[in-house]
């Protein structure tokens, strides 16, 4: 049986929380979008502009925030959430 974990991070950076594990992949893909309104909602309290790009192979995400520092536009690091099937057995 497989198990779908959903991690959450800044690239290039450790992973900030344990990852969620779920017994499907509905369920995973349902936390990951609900996770990823969390993250854009954060951004725009912020005052940023979340970018957020499409899903990739129906189980990678990002958000990145783009904001004004006042001469050009910066874009941060972003974040990614990561949909990864684990363990299949017979």
């Amino acid at each position: 049986m497989s198990a779908y974990v959903v991690v959450e991070n800044t690239p290039g950076y450790l992973p900030e929380s344990e990852p969620v594990e779920f017994d499907n992949r509905a369920d995973a893909i349902e936390y990951a979008k609900e996770l990823l309104d969390e993250l854009v909602a954060e951004i725009e309290e912020e005052g940023g502009q979340a970018v957020r790009t499409t899903e990739i192979a129906g189980s990678l995400w990002s958000v990145v925030r783009t904001f004004t520092d006042g001469t050009a536009e910066a874009r941060d690091l972003g974040r990614v959430v990561e949909i990864i099937e684990e363990g299949q057995s017979s």
